[in-house]
């Protein structure tokens, strides 16, 4: 196993600390744990928790004025 050196803020010293003493673990397996989930398992879980609503959004199709007056003078469209 690899280690890493990791500079903290104080509060999140005192946050880790209590959590280790609250659980009874080691502060580097919470690390670990916490590092799994960031980097492995959260960009699946935004895709699941989100995927249920992907193209469920429709808005009225609306056209400024000045978008419309360019498209009709447009010679290609």
């Amino acid at each position: 196993m690899k280690s890493l050196t990791v500079r903290l803020e104080a509060r999140q010293a005192r946050a880790l600390a209590e959590v280790s003493r609250e659980t009874g673990r080691p502060v580097s397996a919470i690390v670990r744990e916490a590092l799994e989930i960031a980097l492995v398992l959260a960009p699946e879980t935004i895709a699941v928790r989100a995927g249920h609503v992907r193209g469920r959004l429709r808005l009225p199709a609306r056209r400024a004025g000045w978008q419309a007056s360019l498209r009709a003078r447009n010679v290609r469209t």
